[in-house]
């Protein structure tokens, strides 16, 4: 078993397309990262526009203060001051009063409600406590570059693997390794972990890439404040949620090749699903957007929580729709290995049961 999966880890790193995605990205990583070298511009600080941002942020909390308390303004039912402050001054930030040409590192990964990119590394210079601006039910998890990045890439975990079963069964290779091999679940469990094993060190080094090339645009033409061990720990902590679910689309892509005996068909079925199914699940499963794959993939690579839909009757029978927690990233995490365990286990009874010509 572990030669046959050597084997067939030197024909999938072999393959030309594998190497024409990779080198393409790697190329696109590159350009980006240059004109952002050539067009971010380091300053020394960013006070003034930092110190005006306090003073009209003060101010306006000052009025929605005033207005709160001598009940010009009421509040809604069940708001607090805190959310009050939030929605009418959250956005005052030192960003809207300069133009920031910086490239700071810890734009890679941002908390989705907290203070981001070099607003973050100017209250980190300025001794300032992280300050959260959305406060929401919902913890949607971290954003910026890297998550960004990852989403995408993606993809190359579906078409890669996909083509590689495909090309299998229109060469006729799958029938002559059965022919070396008979034993069908051994060629199966071979092939199936030597695409996740590819689509994982392919998604975790491209975004280890990323990180190398836009490293020197921080510390040249930028900062690097706030990123300490913590931040390389969540970074690392991403990129490595990003290569699970990289693997786990691989297998379910070629599950779906083998099912279908053509990567076409793998393809069409899953980009399918994630252009049409996924955009109406909560529309046609009425309160189930939480158990939906993709909204699940992107939830265990972000760190974030899985929103369920609700709706609430009220006494005089109208109803109203709201969003609660439903489970955290792992759970999300589980719930993709759910639906690709089924979609692996009629692969396998498709592949163990048909002939194979």
């Amino acid at each position: 078993m572990r030669r046959l999966i050597g084997v067939e880890l030197r024909r999938m790193a072999s393959r030309r397309i594998l190497w024409g995605f990779v080198i393409g990205v790697a190329t696109m990583m590159a350009l980006v990262s240059g004109y952002l070298f050539f067009q971010s511009e380091s300053l020394t600080s960013n006070q003034v526009a930092f110190e005006r941002a306090e003073r009209e942020r003060t101010a306006c909390e000052a009025n929605v203060r005033n207005g709160w308390e001598d009940g010009t303004d009421p509040p809604f039912p069940g708001e607090t001051i805190s959310e009050r402050l939030i929605n009418y001054c959250g956005w005052i930030q030192a960003s809207n009063f300069t133009e920031d040409r910086r490239f700071c590192l810890v734009q890679l990964v941002e908390h989705n409600d907290e203070r981001g990119g070099c607003d973050l590394v100017d209250a980190i210079a300025a001794g300032r406590e992280r300050e959260r601006w959305q406060g929401g039910d919902i913890d949607e998890g971290y954003q910026g570059i890297l998550p960004f990045v990852a989403l995408p890439l993606l993809l190359l975990s579906l078409v890669i693997p996909a083509s590689f079963i495909g090309s299998e069964y229109r060469s006729g290779t799958m029938e002559n390794l059965l022919l070396w091999e008979p034993r069908r679940m051994v060629v199966l469990g071979a092939k199936l972990i030597a695409g996740a094993i590819s689509a994982f060190a392919v998604q975790v080094g491209l975004l280890a890439l990323l990180v190398v090339f836009l490293a020197p645009v921080a510390i040249f033409r930028g900062s690097t404040v706030g990123a300490d061990a913590e931040f390389w720990l969540l970074l690392s902590n991403i990129a490595l949620r990003s290569g699970v679910v990289a693997a786990m689309i691989a297998l379910a892509a070629m599950s779906i090749a083998i099912i279908a005996r053509h990567s076409a068909g793998a393809l069409v079925a899953l980009v399918g699903y994630g252009i049409v199914a996924s955009a109406f699940f909560g529309a046609l499963v009425r309160g189930q957007l939480h158990r939906e794959v993709v909204v699940n993939a992107q939830a265990f690579v972000r760190i974030g929580e899985v929103p369920r839909r609700m709706l609430v009757v009220h006494e005089r029978g109208w109803t109203d729709e709201v969003w609660l927690p439903s489970h955290g990233s792992l759970m999300a995490g589980v719930h993709v290995l759910v639906w690709l365990s089924l979609v692996m286990a009629v692969a396998t009874w498709s592949f163990r049961t048909r002939d194979i010509d």
